[in-house]
């Protein structure tokens, strides 16, 4: 309704506008989950030290900020409850896992649609149980890959439908 505003993630019973909002609210083993689709700015990042969970829950979460969607000094779980959600990074990196962190993808769909960026860089420990990461660019044109595994970086891949259509690296 018109002067409403939107809810777009909740954490049990509490419903919030934006997923800073949710996150700022958000103590350790919390899981936020998306109620609506959300478009992700500049201001709008969210830099992880707490130990939560985020669940799609369907939904889409478009990255449009430079600097990434989540930066994770923590441990940071994301899952799709419902398996038919997205996130789709227009710009930057999405993911930053740092040196020291813990990140588990249990599922989801992961999509890039801009040459320079990926949708995670990994610097600590990460675990991929289930998704699809892909690309709607050419791949050899690309400046990055979907999933960079840098320095001292741990990246599991486990069983599951793990999609990759662009490099890995």
């Amino acid at each position: 309704k018109l002067g409403e505003k939107q809810i777009v993630a909740s954490i049990g019973d509490n419903k919030f506008c934006s997923l800073v909002e949710a996150y700022e609210a958000a103590n350790d083993a919390d899981t936020i989950v998306i109620e609506d689709e959300i478009y992700v700015t500049n201001n709008q990042k969210i830099v992880n030290e707490k130990d939560i969970i985020i669940d799609i829950n369907g939904n889409t979460i478009y990255n449009c900020a430079e600097g990434g969607l989540f930066v994770n000094k923590a441990n940071l779980s994301i899952k799709d409850s419902l398996d038919n959600g997205l996130i789709l990074s227009y710009s930057g990196q999405t993911i930053k896992n740092n040196a020291e962190a813990t990140l588990e993808i249990l599922n989801g769909n992961y999509k890039i649609t801009r040459i320079r960026g990926n949708i995670l860089s990994n610097y600590g420990t990460t675990n991929i149980r289930n998704g699809n990461f892909y690309s709607s660019i050419d791949c050899k044109n690309v400046e990055h890959p979907i999933l960079r595994n840098s320095g001292s970086g741990i990246l599991n891949i486990y069983d599951g439908k793990i999609k990759i259509t662009q490099s890995l690296y």
